[in-house]
């Protein structure tokens, strides 16, 4: 079974966090790479992890969200959802909110665990999706009023609005064409600056206005399930691809092609795009032009993306190696550490 989760660097304790899908969370001691804790899980871990105070807050692909002390790992709270977590939760505020496989968003306590409310969303045909949008919070205007409300994608190719105390659905704004497979909106929005970006699989970028949701520009480009905005450029990924835009304009700056697999999360960093494929390498690009500097490779693809640990970078292999990188030279500084016992 492949790896899917992403590691978590804890820099009080200074130590990193992963799971994997050996039903463990996994303590690691970074200068070493050595596992000096493990915590058993009701589950596998596959998604990332997020912290408030000195709880660590994640899902398993059994549905079972929980917070664990960061120091002890002693269970502070679980919350059983409608079915397997497979991607890191969202904190915005007070709240947790969680998607799961059956693209069910729930909005969780962070201090008691407590469901506030729950959104159950219909997959198209039953389908079980990997890859879902996370929301993301952007007050938009409905009936003249400027309302608070979370944007996510939805797998019927929408986009919808919904309200940030009961799950209301407020708006929805039709992105993927229903003409052609795979209209699913899979990308987590980015909101920065007056402006929505969102992407459907079947039919690209649409930056909208982020309160009265018309639309700036469109970007015909399928097959895009990653993006992240950084010094009024765009950057999305998808299936053997890295693009860049003008946020302002959709204007393609530069594309980067690779030769297989698809990309996990997006790390922009002192001028340096890093991002990975789950099935071939690491790819280090140029911000400006997107030319590779460097492509490192596990022999396997990896798991999530790339995280910074002060100067070092954090990526899991799919076969379940954590590799530490020093972002120097780009040597590995501190050998793989297998989590798979």
């Amino acid at each position: 079974m492949r790896e899917a989760a992403e590691p978590f660097v804890d820099k009080a304790s200074d130590r990193i966090f992963v799971g994997g899908t050996d039903g463990f969370l996994h303590v690691v001691e970074p200068n070493k790479g050595r596992t000096i804790k493990r915590k058993t899980l009701t589950g596998n871990l596959v998604s990332g992890i997020v912290a408030h105070d000195t709880n660590l807050i994640f899902g398993t692909d059994r549905g079972l969200a929980m917070a664990l002390d960061v120091n002890s790992l002693e269970q502070k709270w679980a919350t059983e959802l409608d079915s397997g977590i497979l991607q890191t939760p969202v904190l915005i505020g007070d709240n947790l909110l969680f998607v799961t496989q059956l693209g069910t968003i729930y909005a969780i306590s962070v201090k008691t665990g407590e469901k506030v409310w729950t959104k159950k969303r219909e997959l198209p045909n039953r389908i079980f999706f990997r890859h879902l949008s996370l929301p993301v919070f952007s007050p938009t205007t409905i009936n003249g009023n400027l309302r608070d409300a979370y944007v996510v994608g939805h797998p019927n190719g929408k986009l919808e609005f919904v309200d940030v105390k009961d799950g209301e659905t407020l708006d929805a704004v039709q992105m993927g064409s229903l003409k052609e497979p795979w209209a699913d909106v899979v990308t987590t929005p980015v909101v920065a600056e007056g402006l929505l970006f969102a992407a459907s699989y079947n039919s690209g970028i649409v930056a909208f206005d982020s309160s009265s949701r018309s639309r700036k520009w469109e970007l015909k480009e399928k097959g895009i399930s990653q993006m992240v905005l950084s010094k009024g450029i765009l950057v999305v990924a998808g299936t053997k691809f890295v693009m860049a835009t003008d946020a302002i304009t959709g204007k393609v700056v530069w594309k980067f092609t690779y030769d297989k697999g698809s990309p996990g999360s997006i790390l922009i960093r002192d001028n340096e795009v890093y991002v990975t494929s789950d099935t071939d390498g690491l790819y280090i690009l140029d911000f400006m032009t997107g030319r590779p500097k460097q492509v490192l490779g596990s022999g396997s693809g990896f798991a999530g993306g790339v995280k910074n640990f002060d100067e070092h970078l954090l990526a899991m292999s799919s076969a379940g190696a954590l590799f530490f990188f020093s972002r120097n030279d780009m040597v590995v500084s501190a050998r793989k550490s297998a989590l798979k016992r």
